[in-house]
């Protein structure tokens, strides 16, 4: 029930971050809109320098700052001269924005959009992502919507809150799928990939989908039906869906590198489920080995206790298909595909426990001696020294009984490491804007100082004026000229 719960609040946080890069995409498309229309109405105040629109530009600057906190961004603001005297300035500028390591997004009074593309099932990246996560595209035409290239959303010079949200939303600690194309096979449309990768040698960290999804080769995308893993040749094997977007498997794909996913340097949600996927399979592997080599109280082999519950129906996995279990003619498994039933297809979401024995306690393998009584527990005592014994199952070089201290290393790091840059970026912003004010803000103390002295002088002159009157008013009422 703990991990079921936990795995279950990390896929709603999974998606609330989800809405919210949603929510990030839309506020750009808003203040690029307003941006080009500001450009617009400044260059009709200043063109042929009639006037200097000051309170549109500020109005920009704000616009462009609350943009850059969004997504780094680049301002580039162009003199217009005329065609037929190059020499002369209009007065008119070209304003250009680009995002994210040079994506144009404004041009003047032009500018384009972004939009968000809900995943389908078919389209997930990670066996644990939550249904619908976004992918952004840039809008190729604003009146009919329809999409043009993808955005560049895993490239780290995206920056700002929408970088954050994204490490946030898929980060992997740089483990997603990456290997080599060492075969294709266009007749039964399979693509053979050599993978080095230690992650993803052991079908226990495995989290590659498992109702099929997207495979870069080379520069082209993919779609992939299932998925089989060769212990022997460390090679996983491909089956493409060349209907699915057009794209036909070439011979020339060989010796390309193949993708799944983005590699993002942040320990985010996808590394959390993966580690509690992990450790679940881990701990239930070796749990259910230990009492399959014992006996319960009809004196019979016993069976697994910790299982996962299938998503098509009431039944569950028994785990029979593993590597290196030896399959019906005695021999060993060394291939694996998505759909054996493997300790793969155990997730913190379908954690569960053996039905069978919840209704029938009696078949928990709690002896070692099959002829031995009731009181005979010595395979509980096993299954207990196993939690503290590193030497018979371990987790990240530790017991399984310290998973949560790992996990709490983890968060804790992340979390220091978050605060301090938060504190950083907040210094060099407020140092940032006092230089800014410092050159566009008002000095309230010399303000004070020139209000005190143009009053003074104010004063003086008027008892000058004063001054001057009485004079006047001697000089002809009294002295008669």
């Amino acid at each position: 029930q703990y991990f079921n719960t936990m795995s279950a609040n990390m896929e709603q946080v999974q998606k609330d971050v989800n809405e919210e890069i949603k929510a990030r995409v839309d506020e750009i498309n808003a203040l690029a809109e307003e941006i080009a229309t500001l450009n617009k109405q400044i260059n009709v105040i200043e063109i042929d320098k009639r006037a200097v629109a000051n309170e549109l530009r500020d109005q920009r600057t704000v616009l462009v700052d609350r943009l850059s906190q969004i997504v780094d961004l680049e301002f580039i603001e162009l003199p217009v001269h005329d065609t037929n005297n190059p020499d002369r300035e209009t007065g008119a500028h070209r304003v250009i924005i680009n995002i994210a390591g040079g994506q144009k997004l404004v041009d003047t009074n032009e500018f384009n959009t972004l939009a968000c593309v809900a995943r389908t099932e078919e389209e997930k990246v990670n066996q644990s992502d939550a249904d619908g996560l976004y992918d952004v595209y840039w809008v190729a035409n604003n009146r009919t919507g329809a999409l043009g290239d993808e955005f560049h959303l895993y490239s780290p010079v995206v920056g700002g809150a929408l970088w954050g949200l994204v490490q946030m939303r898929d980060g992997n600690n740089e483990e997603n799928f990456r290997g080599t194309v060492t075969q294709v096979d266009q007749v039964n449309k399979q693509v053979t990939i050599e993978v080095t990768e230690e992650y993803l040698l052991d079908m226990n960290k495995c989290k590659l989908s498992d109702t099929g999804g997207k495979i870069k080769l080379g520069n082209e995308i993919y779609y992939y039906t299932d998925w089989t893993f060769d212990s022997t040749t460390n090679e996983y094997i491909f089956t493409i869906d060349e209907s699915a977007n057009g794209e036909t498997l070439r011979q020339g794909l060989r010796n390309k590198d193949a993708a799944i996913g983005a590699s993002v340097d942040y320990q985010g949600l996808v590394y959390y489920q993966s580690q509690m996927n992990e450790w679940v399979r881990i701990f239930s592997e070796k749990f259910n080995q230990i009492l399959k080599e014992g006996f319960n109280d009809y004196g019979t082999a016993g069976e697994i206790l910790l299982t996962g519950n299938k998503e098509t129906d009431d039944s569950q996995y028994l785990f029979r298909e593993g590597l290196g279990q030896l399959d019906a003619q005695g021999n060993a498994i060394t291939t694996v595909s998505r759909d054996s039933d493997t300790y793969y297809r155990l997730t913190a979401k379908n954690f569960d426990v053996l039905q069978a024995i919840v209704n029938d306690p009696d078949l928990l393998a709690t002896k070692i001696d099959p002829a031995a009584g009731t009181d005979e527990y010595k395979n509980v005592e096993k299954l207990k020294d196993m939690m503290y014994d590193k030497t018979v199952v371990s987790f990240r070089g530790a017991s399984t009984s310290e998973f949560l201290t790992c996990i709490l290393s983890d968060i804790a790091l992340n979390s220091n490491s978050a605060n301090t840059f938060a504190d950083n970026f907040a210094n060099i912003g407020k140092s940032i804007d006092n230089q800014r004010m410092s050159v566009s803000s008002v000095d309230q103390d010399e303000e004070t100082v020139s209000l005190i002295k143009f009053q003074n002088a104010y004063n003086l002159a008027s008892r000058m004026i004063q001054c001057m009157t009485e004079v006047y008013d001697r000089l002809i009422l009294e002295t008669g000229v």
